[in-house]
């Protein structure tokens, strides 16, 4: 198993040169949009959006504690 381990890890340092005509790993060539909701390009709206990351988590929790009945 470390020997195929090691045979990947050459063929993708081989293949990722710019020399073979690699890439740098960003193979997406646009921003994904989410919908017209968050732009991506706009730091300032990804840096507002991201307290609702773990709110949404809590609340997530929280509704699946209460209906589990074990509350906090």
């Amino acid at each position: 198993m470390i020997t195929l381990a090691f045979a990947q890890m050459a063929y993708y340092v081989a293949s990722g040169l710019s020399r073979y005509g690699g890439d740098d790993g960003l193979t997406i060539y646009k921003r994904s949009d989410f919908g017209g909701l968050i732009n991506l390009s706009n730091q300032r709206a990804v840096l507002l959006s991201l307290p609702v990351l773990p709110v949404s988590a809590a609340l997530s929790d929280l509704a699946r504690r209460q209906f589990r009945g074990s509350g906090w």
